[in-house]
């Protein structure tokens, strides 16, 4: 077997072998540029499947954003929980994303800048949110519009239907009818409100509003 150890692939730098993987694949212990451990195959490393420990792949869009002097723009905290919702299974909306199919176009996800650009000509502002018109699509460019919530509410596939004295009407309808926002009363009926009392009592101002 070809000797790896001292090689140098991507931040990693071979120090060792390990041991074996359940497959019987030689394991190699390598020291990331960052100081960190990981642990990887020869076939992994020399195909560049594993570049580092993983600070890489937290670099790489925190450099995007520096580039283009984006890095404290509310777009980059919308990019980056895009991105996690449909390809980290940590992420605790993964399931309803990534977890059902739902991916990002690679015009998207590989090119902040294409979404940062795509945005400041779509309606942005940071007191809309990024909906998907078929909410069984994916994120692109002709799926996508920048929205209010209660837009957004009213399009998705578990909408909560409400009846109040007599008359039902999907949750958003009944926020723009008390002027309330969904988000909102979501939170509320999963602390248990009534659906009366979620509705109807204003939200307590905050400090700084007043």
């Amino acid at each position: 077997m070809e000797n790896i150890i001292g090689n140098r692939y991507g931040k990693l730098t071979v120090v060792e072998l390990y041991g074996k993987d359940k497959h019987h694949n030689q394991i190699y212990r390598c020291i990331c540029d960052c100081g960190n451990e990981q642990f990887a195959s020869a076939y992994r490393l020399k195909s560049a499947s594993v570049k580092s420990c993983g600070c890489l792949k937290k670099e790489q869009p925190k450099k995007a954003f520096t580039t283009h002097g984006l890095r404290n723009h509310q777009l980059y905290i919308r990019w980056y929980k895009m991105k996690s919702r449909c390809n980290n299974p940590q992420d605790p909306r993964y399931k309803d994303y990534g977890g059902r199919g739902i991916r990002i176009c690679s015009e998207w996800e590989n090119d902040l800048r294409k979404f940062y650009e795509w945005s400041m000509t779509h309606g942005y502002s940071e007191n809309l949110t990024l909906d998907r018109i078929d909410n069984d699509g994916d994120y692109t460019p002709d799926n996508c519009r920048w929205t209010d919530s209660y837009t957004q509410a009213a399009n998705k596939r578990n909408n909560h239907c409400i009846t109040l004295n007599g008359q039902t009407k999907i949750l958003a309808e009944w926020c723009r009818i008390y002027n309330i926002s969904p988000v909102c009363v979501v939170g509320r009926l999963h602390r248990g409100w009534s659906e009366m009392n979620a509705l109807t009592i204003p939200p307590k101002r905050k400090k700084n509003d007043r």
